[in-house]
């Protein structure tokens, strides 16, 4: 038996009731979960380490030794039988009741019309038993919630809470509740239908050992399990102790979530659950591997069913990968902080979750899932579960952020500055489609519309969730120092040969308007050069910020797609172009009015590439031709995910592809 060591302590908050009551309720959990490792740890023990917690310490351990007892002889005891010896309509329950002088008595009570056959498990939250209904025959599941005579009024309202909440569920994937009512000692219980199977926690280290793992199996439960927490939500329930512990298979491999004690109506607002948020020296106090940020950072605004999204990734990562997200070893103090701040690797880069074929889109859709802000997560269980589905059928996924809500959106505006000619402040933004704001022109002689962009901010790169994401999309913010002018369309065929005097080689696809294409690096700085001496004007190519700020258009916007956040009517690409190019402009425009940011031609950027993304500098691969330089925004051929607004390609500066073009801006 391992030797006692020193018992976690906590100091005690001058706080309300309510969380002096779950502080005791961490400490009886991490008591529990170090007996079940094995360790010699007593009652005494644990009271003379919190003496700040008396007397509620030790009156809650009293009753949970009592019910222990209860248990154990009900174990001996076996149903009660009649005379005939047929088992008789009640299940028999001995309880040990303490007096005020500390004398031990026992007597018999029972529960009418259920038959004990053994224990299933026990734990803070009281023990389950499986039994079988007097009347039926059926086989069930009897919850005991432990206290007795000694139940204060606490476990009294969880267990009303864990009724009533039961009972507004109807879904083949989650356990209901059959019956309810209280022995004659006074004890509550809960009957549940019985899932006779195994823990999803087990059902995933089988399958981990599986010689060839079928990820797509693992996919279709969480499916499942994703649509059923969906169904809990749409009723306004939240679980907040989803794991996968919480989660029986049964003999058909179908998931049935149980175990709702914790769960809270949304309608409880301001409710937070304080045991798994607790700070203190010692090892894991419960479910703390799957508690969400926000629950462990006490943002109790924002524990909704979000909070649920995030333990679905959690144990998703977990059935990929056989690890957890971040390191839950050490003190509790370490664990929370990495839930708050650690930044998962994908999925598909771990030594288990490569081998068993974990692609970039999977990465996606898990990251999604555990981003550390609810706002930047799935929105509900049922997104996640929509997702799973697409990615199972060979779809493209839709892990976009949802467009901002109209009560929001007002706050947003305060966080786009926009400085204009004559004067600065906040313009309104109309967000309806198509929406962009209304921006100061320029012309020139050629025939080209320049919109003036404001200096500000743009935070580059993309989110570890955003599908397709590459490693050289690392998020960094960047400062725009001066206006610039901006080309509201790529170069048309008719602006080009206005300042060249020709077409280049190699055009497809003709016409007026259309983009001007298979143009080379080279010749797109030549034409910058020749039209600055016709206007007077220093013309170029964009840097790779100001392409990416004037993409974004809304610089704290982590959009994929930026304007109406849908690829479909912002841009050409390969879903939607029938293989060929199309004129300027065709398409919506982003919030400052800028079309084709995304697909039609890759657009060349005057930098030279660096994997990491990081300005040019000098240690640059080498070509023939010169440093490989930037191309942004996809083009008509190009997949959805590289055209979004962080994608980054480059070639050789004298690549000629159909597929290449250019805009470009002018100095203030």
């Amino acid at each position: 038996m391992p030797r006692d060591r020193k018992l976690p302590t906590i100091t005690t908050p001058v706080d309300p009731a309510g969380v002096r009551r779950e502080l005791v309720e961490a400490v009886i959990a991490d008591m529990l979960a170090r007996r079940g490792r094995g360790e010699t740890l007593t009652d005494a023990a644990v009271i003379e380490a919190h003496a700040s917690l008396q007397p509620e310490l030790e009156a809650e351990l009293r009753a949970m030794q009592a019910m222990h007892r209860m248990f154990l002889s009900a174990r001996k005891a076996g149903p009660i039988a009649d005379a005939s010896g047929t088992p008789s309509a009640q299940m028999s329950v001995t309880r040990v009741l303490t007096s005020a002088d500390g004398a031990e008595s026992v007597r018999a009570v029972a529960i009418h019309g259920y038959a004990i056959l053994h224990e299933i498990s026990s734990g803070g939250q009281g023990t389950v038993f499986k039994a079988t209904q007097d009347a039926t025959g059926r086989a069930v599941a009897i919850k005991v919630i432990p206290g007795g005579l000694l139940t204060g009024s606490r476990h009294r309202a969880r267990f009303d809470r864990e009724a009533a909440i039961l009972a507004k569920l109807d879904h083949p994937n989650i356990v209901g509740i059959l019956d309810r009512g209280r022995t004659d000692d006074g004890s509550f219980f809960l009957v549940m239908p019985l899932i006779d199977g195994r823990t999803l926690d087990d059902h995933m280290q089988r399958w981990g050992r599986a010689f060839k793992p079928d990820v797509k199996e693992m996919l279709r439960l969480f499916v499942q399990i994703a649509q059923a927490m969906a169904e809990a939500h749409r009723q306004g329930i939240i679980h907040r102790d989803l794991k996968p512990a919480n989660v029986r298979l049964d003999k058909r491999g179908r998931p049935h979530i149980l175990d709702f004690g914790l769960a809270r109506l949304q309608s409880d607002a301001g409710s937070v659950d304080h045991t798994r948020a607790i700070t203190m020296t010692g090892q894991i106090v419960g479910s703390l591997p799957w508690t969400s940020p926000e629950q462990v950072l006490h943002k109790t605004g924002e524990v909704d069913a979000r909070s649920d999204v995030y333990a679905l990734g959690v144990m998703l990562y977990q059935g990929l990968t056989d690890a957890f997200p971040y390191s839950v070893l050490g003190s509790v103090r370490e664990v929370l902080d990495n839930i708050a701040r650690a930044v998962p690797a994908p999925p598909s880069e771990t030594k288990v979750g490569g081998s068993r074929g974990v692609d970039g889109r999977l990465d996606a859709i898990v990251l999604r899932a555990l981003a550390k802000s609810p706002a930047e997560r799935y929105q509900s269980a049922q997104d996640l579960a929509d997702d799973l589905e697409r990615y199972l059928a060979g779809k493209p996924l839709v892990t976009l952020i949802k467009p901002v809500p109209r009560r929001y959106r007002r706050l947003l505006l305060l966080l786009v500055p926009v400085v204009l000619l004559g004067g600065a402040g906040v313009v309104a933004w109309n967000w309806d489609s198509p929406a962009h704001l209304q921006l100061d022109e320029v012309s020139n002689t050629v025939g080209m519309r320049l919109l003036r962009l404001p200096r500000g901010e743009v935070m580059m790169g993309s989110p570890a969730y955003e599908v397709g994401r590459d490693a050289g999309e690392r998020q960094r913010r960047t400062r725009i120092e001066r206006d610039f002018l901006m080309s509201a369309t790529e170069v048309t065929q008719k602006q080009y040969a206005a300042v060249m005097g020709q077409l280049p080689a190699e055009q497809t696809d003709t016409g007026d308007e259309m983009p001007v294409h298979s143009v080379t690096w080279t010749e797109a700085v030549e034409f910058c050069r020749r039209l600055s001496e016709r206007e007077k004007r220093q013309y170029r190519l964009p840097r790779e910020a100001e392409w990416e700020y004037a993409c974004r258009a809304a610089p704290h916007a982590m959009l994929p797609f930026a304007g109406t956040g849908q690829l479909e009517s912002m841009g050409w690409y390969k879903g939607n172009s029938d293989g060929r190019l199309h004129g300027v402009g065709t398409k919506q425009p982003n919030g400052w009015g800028l079309y084709d940011m995304h697909g039609n031609v890759s657009e060349w950027c005057e930098d030279s590439y660096l994997p990491g993304g990081d300005p040019t500098g000098p240690d640059l691969p080498i070509l023939p031709g010169g440093p490989l330089r930037l191309l942004r925004g996809g083009c008509f051929l190009s997949p959805d995910t590289q055209c979004r607004s962080a994608a980054r390609l480059f070639r050789d500066p004298e690549a000629r592809r159909r597929d290449i073009g250019f805009r470009i801006v002018a100095e203030m």
